[in-house]
Parts: C-alpha cells; structure tokens; sequence
C-alpha cells in the first residue's frame, strides 16, 4: 500500500467578502464570513458561562510556533441603532483569542455569523465547554439558566447540549445555592454530591446557609447529618400536629421557660406522649402512624396538646380533662418543685446530648469504613493496620458469641444474614470459613481494627486513651474529624475513674479489675 502524503496546508485569506447576489442570499440567507479580526476589535462574550480560562501558557506558545490553524466564531457587536459597530465578541474560541494576544498576535482568524440568536450563541459556547469537560458545574448551571430565559425548556437544552434531562436540572438546582456554597463548588473545594444534599433543605434557607458555610469541610457530614435529624423531626412533629388540630385538641404554649414539658395543665391529666426518638424515624414512619393511631380516636375539642423543642429533646405531649374522682382514688400528687423540675430538665438534656453526639460520631465512622471496606486497601494501609491490630489486646472481641458461636458482628461484616436453619454448626463454621478466607490480608486486619474498637467507644468514655489511639488510626487511613470530635477528645472525662482500669497505652488491665468498695465498711 503506498504511503498517504502529507495533506497540504491551505492559507487562510485574510479578508473573504461575500458576491453580491440578492437572489442567492435569499434562498441560502446570508452566509457567515471569514475575515482576519483585530484583536483590538474583539471582546469576551458577555454571556460566556466559563468564568475561568484557566493557564494560557502552552496555549499561547503553540500560537507563536504554529499559529492559530483554527479560525475563531464571532458575532458583530450592534451600536445603539442596531448598525455594527465594528467590534466583535467571541462565540467559539476565548482561550485561542486570550492565548493569541498572550502570544503577541495582533490578529486572528474567524468566522462571522451574523445569522446566531442570542439563544444559539449561549448554546453554542455551552457545547463547546461541556464536550470538553471545562466547564465548573457552577458555569454550567449558569449557562443553562440563560438558555432557560431564553426560552428554551430544559427537554430542548438536554438535547442541544447532548445532556441527560436529570443533569440538567441538578445543574439548575445549583443556581439557588448561596453565593459561598456556589464558590466553593466552582472551586473545586466541595463536590457535586455534597452541593446535591443541599437542595433537601431548600424549604429552610436559614440551614442551607449555615450548611454553605462548612460545605467542603471536615465538620460537613457532621453538620449534615444533624441539619438532616433537625428536618425530619420538624416535618413529623408537624404531622402530629396537624393531626391533633383535625381532631379538635388545641395547641398550648409553656407557661414559663424552662417548665418541666410533661407538667398537665390544671386540672388535666397527661394521657400520652410521642418522643423524639420515634420523632426522628420520620413523619411516614410506622411508629409515628402507631402512635396517631393509638391516641386519635380518644381526641375531642376538650384535650389539648403542648411541643416542646430543644437542641436534643422534641416531644408532643396530649393531655385531657381529669375525670371526676371517686370515693376509691388515691390522693391527688403534690405539685412538682419547680426547681426539681428544673434540674431534672437539664439531667435528661445532658444524657440525650451526650447520646445524640455518639450516635452522630458513630455514623460518621462508619460512613468512612464502609468506604474503605468498598475499595482496594493499599499497601501504606496494610501497614498501618498491621501495626495497630498488632499493638492491641483484641481477644475481648471474641468474648460475644451467639447461639452457634459466632460472632454476630463478624457476621454483619461479612455480609451474612444470621444462621437460623442451619443443619449443624459444622456448616455454619465452614460458611464463616470461607467468609473470613476470601478477605485479603487488608480487609481482614480493617474487620480486626474496628470490631476490635467500636464497641469501646461508648457515649460516656470521652477521651479515654484508647478512643485516642483508635482515632488516631482512622486519621492515619485518612478520617477527617469534624470540630466537635476534636472537642470531644480533649474534653475532662466525665468520670476519671473509668479510665482507672486503663494503662497508658489504653491496654485494660485485668489486675485493676475489682470492686472499688472491697473492704469498706457500710
């Protein structure tokens, strides 16, 4: 087969002037020119969604070698009567033209099409962008809400664009984010996904902001997570409510701050509570249903029904007239103390704080495993779990076995559903076996790690030199702590004599293990 030659190059004239025939303009319509443009007559298109060209340097020294083999589209700039004014903007081509006059170029070759609307223009400099992945989502989202008020719908920018409808109306949702939270995401700082979970609290732009504020940040996750909590208890103590309203209770406030939440009115009596603990399944969840349920047939215009709110205690309280008494009721209870009432508040406030924060702390971890347990373990890794699974005192992992003498959390790790049909403890050794045998040395000393300390971190055992060391090896693998771990870690310990039992290196030493009471007299 002969060698194909090289194509030759063809000069690009440097004025193109159109043949003055009416007759063909009008059956064709005017066709675009190419013309050399002054760069001094050429200006950045307004509506251009790319807020960054980014580095022009080999760019502009591919210019100055080889020239621009690739003319420009441009659009005449009108004057105020709608004649050209002799200036043009970029369509296609801002990097070529900001990297040509980087280059030292005085002119630049472009076509001239006079026939783009204002929508093909956007359209055109949005294609561009996209095929070529340059564009930040933000300047994407931007660029689509031009086209949107330019008439087009988000089906007509899918397809123009080559974008899947979905995608475009993500992007769309972007535009509404706060002007920090748009920022950081063109930035790189944050990601798509973590800009995505604001829009769940689009109906609450006081949290989206203070979300915008950590989005990117060690403390998001954490923030989201109590953001996500505060909604869907705000949105089922909403449906009791309204529930309740339907059925004739009316709403009454405390009588003072501070009062105990549970208090009757005068001569009430409390039938009934739902909590916050079944408040945070969700207004759709079986135990808010159950709950409305159980309560709603008994509600007429004479109960009422009060909410009490904090940072960890939501609850709807019912209330209805206290029947009359009888010859055999007991004595009617003595007012509570107010002061009673008030540090018995603060008590359950503190214990549920304390709570509440374990449990977030916990699904934070857990979120960061279940990461690391989806993808390969690299040898750095390996290392570092080897060293402290090595370092540890883990045989009290083994110590919790059920029924067939296996471990219910190695099960829950490996994926297998609990053994409740098994013909021998035989095959439910070997199917553990075969389990534990296809983990690779990685995953094995991750299952070893974790198993081996999540347990231990109770929600009252903050620091304890052992949390430290566990979470010391999870910043090695790459865990970010959010600021209220960080807090958490370095707070007093509630009680100093838990940590009695605990060497320095966080061991449990057996040899400490009686009872502090021994040989006291009562």
């Amino acid at each position: 087969m002969a060698a194909r030659g090289k194509r030759a190059e063809i000069e690009i004239p440097t004025t193109v002037r159109n043949l003055p025939s009416p007759a063909f303009d009008e059956l064709t319509g005017v066709l675009p020119r190419l013309v050399e443009i002054s760069l001094t007559t050429l200006f950045p298109h307004p509506k251009n969604p790319r807020r960054d060209l980014g580095d022009l340097t080999e760019l502009a020294d591919s210019i100055r070698s080889s020239g621009i083999r690739q003319p420009l589209t441009v659009v005449p700039i009108l004057d105020t009567d709608d004649e050209p004014s002799g200036h043009y903007q970029t369509v296609i081509g801002h990097r070529r033209a900001a990297a040509a006059k980087l280059a030292g170029l005085n002119s630049v070759p472009a076509i001239v099409d006079e026939t783009l609307t204002p929508a093909q223009q956007l359209e055109l400099m949005l294609v561009e962008n996209v095929q070529r992945a340059d564009l930040s989502p933000i300047e994407e989202a931007d660029g689509y809400q031009g086209l949107l008020d330019l008439g087009l719908d988000v089906d007509a920018i899918a397809r123009e664009t080559g974008r899947s409808e979905s995608t475009v109306r993500r992007r769309l949702r972007l535009g509404s984010l706060p002007e920090k939270a748009r920022e950081k995401l063109h930035t790189g700082q944050a990601t798509l996904a973590q800009a995505d979970r604001l829009s769940d609290f689009e109906d609450d732009p006081e949290l989206v902001e203070q979300l915008a504020k950590v989005l990117g940040s060690a403390d998001f996750e954490n923030e989201l997570a109590k953001a996500t909590k505060k909604v869907m208890i705000a949105r089922a103590v909403a449906r009791v409510v309204d529930a309740l309203q339907a059925a004739g209770a009316t709403p009454i406030p405390l009588r003072e701050h501070g009062e105990y939440q549970g208090y009757a009115p005068d001569g009430m009596v409390q039938v009934g509570y739902i909590s916050r603990w079944e408040l945070q399944q969700g207004s759709q969840s079986q135990k808010v249903a159950n709950w409305l349920e159980h309560y709603l047939s008994d509600v007429d215009a004479t109960c009422v029904f009060r909410t009490f709110h904090n940072t960890y205690d939501d609850n709807v309280y019912l209330f209805r007239p206290r029947s009359e008494p009888s010859a055999g009721d007991q004595p009617a209870t003595p007012a509570v103390d107010p002061e009673w009432e008030r540090q018995q508040a603060e008590r359950r406030a503190a214990v549920a704080a304390q709570a509440e924060r374990h449990e977030r702390f916990t699904g934070l971890r857990r979120a960061f495993v279940d990461g690391l347990k989806a993808r390969s373990i690299t040898t750095q890794q390996v290392a570092i779990l080897a060293g402290f699974v090595a370092r540890r005192d883990l045989m009290w992992v083994w110590t919790s076995f059920d029924t067939y003498g296996v471990d219910k959390k190695l099960l829950a790790w490996l994926g297998i559903e609990p053994f409740g049909n098994a013909t021998s403890d035989d095959e439910d050794d070997a199917v553990v076996a075969a389990a534990i045998a296809a983990l690779d040395t990685g995953h094995a000393l991750l299952a070893l790690a974790v198993l081996g300390e999540e347990d231990g971190l109770c929600s009252d055992n903050y620091p304890t030199a052992r949390v430290g060391a566990y979470y010391e090896l999870l910043q090695q693998l790459g865990y970010a702590p959010c600021s209220e771990e960080v807090d958490a870690l370095t707070e007093r310990p509630a009680d100093e004599a838990d940590e009695a039992d605990v060497d320095d290196e966080g061991f449990y030493d057996a040899a400490d293990d009686v009872d502090d009471d021994e040989g006291d007299e009562d």
